[in-house]
């Protein structure tokens, strides 16, 4: 019976220091478990802002791959305007040829008549001339 007491009062000191202990390692462990997760949302909002930058440089990659495409567009189609503009030129060009050179081998012919019929007319004004001197001398 004297050892009921003694048994009991060590059994009330044991629990106070296991409750002691047990509020010790809540506090530690609640402590770890704060700045673990400050540790996490630090780490989260760096890989956020990690995924912001590089859909931010992806978006920037492919605007300049989209002004690169109608740069290469627009380059493609000069050229194919300058071929054209060229040959477009050339042809003018052959046709203005074309059509000088007519123009010259008509104005010739136009000549070569001219002095034909000038010709023919002075002959023929040269053929009533005699003819008249001849009726006025005979």
């Amino acid at each position: 019976a004297d050892a009921i007491p003694f048994i009991d009062a060590t059994i009330g000191v044991e629990a106070v220091r296991v409750t002691r202990a047990i509020a010790i390692i809540e506090a530690a462990a609640a402590g770890t478990i704060a700045a673990t997760n400050a540790a996490a949302a630090v780490a989260m909002t760096a890989a956020n802002d990690t995924i912001i930058l590089a859909v931010e440089d992806r978006r920037v990659v492919m605007a300049i791959a989209a002004a690169i495409t109608v740069a290469e567009t627009a380059t493609v189609t000069a050229a194919a305007a300058i071929a054209a503009g060229t040959a477009a030129a050339g042809t003018v060009a052959a046709e203005a040829d074309d059509a000088a050179n007519a123009a010259a081998a008509d104005a010739t012919v136009t000549a070569a008549e001219a002095i034909t019929d000038t010709e023919a007319a002075a002959n023929a004004t040269a053929a009533d001339a005699i003819t008249f001197i001849d009726a006025t001398i005979g």
